[in-house]
């Protein structure tokens, strides 16, 4: 896998993550390290408030709390953050402009609706 200089995540990108692990629920949570997994990304969306979360399909993990085949989501600007890793997909270039069409989709549904609001 190569570095994350320039690295634009989209459905088929193949990283490296490296994340802290917390046991137990919020607010008595305990931080037990990071743990270390690879995976690729599987899906990508936008929330109604235009955020975009990635779902990742894991391929292979080094921690017993990630199991390999589990999909999992997480916000973009999580993953940007804790990439080690990345490698372009085969279809880049196409998801990439599928990407960006999905954006384009949802901030016109999210002005529409503020517009509804506004009303």
């Amino acid at each position: 896998m190569g570095q994350k200089k320039n690295m634009d995540l989209v459905i088929g990108s193949k990283i490296k993550i490296e994340e802290a692990y917390f046991s137990g629920k919020y607010p008595d949570r305990k931080f037990e390290g990071k743990r270390v997994f690879e995976a690729i990304i599987v899906k990508a969306s936008y929330s109604p408030k235009l955020v975009l979360w990635f779902t990742l399909d894991v391929v292979s993990s080094r921690h017993d709390s990630i199991e390999q085949g589990k999909k999992i989501k997480r916000k973009a600007k999580t993953l940007y953050r804790n990439v080690t890793g990345f490698k372009d997909g085969d279809k880049h270039s196409q998801a990439k402009r599928h990407l960006t069409e999905t954006r384009h989709t949802a901030v016109a549904k999210y002005n529409e609706a503020q517009a509804k609001s506004a009303a």
